[in-house]
């Protein structure tokens, strides 16, 4: 049995690329070995990279590269440790993936519950 190709997808818009430049500097990334290391998991599955990769350190961080991702039209992917055993991590359809492993703090204790709010990373 034949697997068809990924679909074809539309470039992103170069006023996202700028926008998403700007607003992140070196946290945003359109190089294929960053895009490949974000496009692939630990799952049988072929890569399939996004169009860029976001470095996301804050909740802000997210909510405006989610605006301009909306904003444009473009999907988005989460991206965690990059351990999807379902092929989570693949842009089918292109887009941005967010990369939050670097929100690692803790948020709240709770001791008298036994409750730990963690940031995504």
């Amino acid at each position: 049995m034949t697997v068809p190709a990924a679909p074809a997808h539309p470039q992103l818009p170069q006023s996202l690329l700028d926008e998403l430049s700007q607003l992140l500097g070196n946290r945003f990334s359109t190089s294929a070995s960053v895009r490949e290391h974000h496009g692939s998991d630990i799952s049988a599955l072929d890569p399939m990279p996004p169009d860029g990769v976001a470095y996301a350190n804050s909740l802000d961080d997210i909510v405006a590269i989610s605006t301009a991702c909306y904003r444009h039209d473009v999907p988005m992917i989460a991206y965690g440790s990059g351990t999807s055993l379902e092929g989570w991590l693949q842009a089918s359809h292109g887009g941005i993936s967010i990369d939050v492993s670097g929100m690692d703090q803790i948020v709240q204790i709770r001791v008298d519950d036994m409750d730990v709010t963690v940031q995504p990373g």
